[in-house]
């Protein structure tokens, strides 16, 4: 079990699952994907019709949405800050609005077929 999870979930007087679903430990990308891999046996490289580019935009959108967002005077939203700044438009947007529901269904596809469902 991570030891995020267990510290946490003492600290707080909370069940290892809650602390789990409540998104806490699942932020980071590499720990999303660690979750699922020990708690499914899923692994998202080996994800039917995922490629490894579809596996990186992923992580970059979540990586967006959990950096914070700073808006300019002229209300352009900046995504990150600490690297050259990357900015919020029409063909980004449509990348993730594209990404985003063919992993999840391919991911819960995955889901279907594991053992003692």
């Amino acid at each position: 079990m991570p030891k995020y999870a267990t510290e946490t979930s003492k600290e707080e007087g909370k069940s290892i699952s809650a602390v789990l679903v409540e998104g806490r430990y699942i932020r980071s990308f590499d720990r999303w994907k660690d979750a699922f891999g020990k708690g499914y046996g899923i692994k998202f490289g080996e994800i039917s019709g995922i490629t490894p580019q579809t596996l990186e935009k992923l992580r970059e959108y979540k990586e967006y949405r959990d950096k914070k967002i700073v808006h300019s005077i002229e209300d352009a939203t900046i995504l990150n800050y600490e690297k050259v700044p990357t900015f919020a438009n029409k063909k980004l947007l449509e990348g993730a609005r594209d990404t985003f529901p063919l992993f999840v269904k391919r991911f819960h596809e995955s889901t279907e077929k594991v053992p003692g469902k």
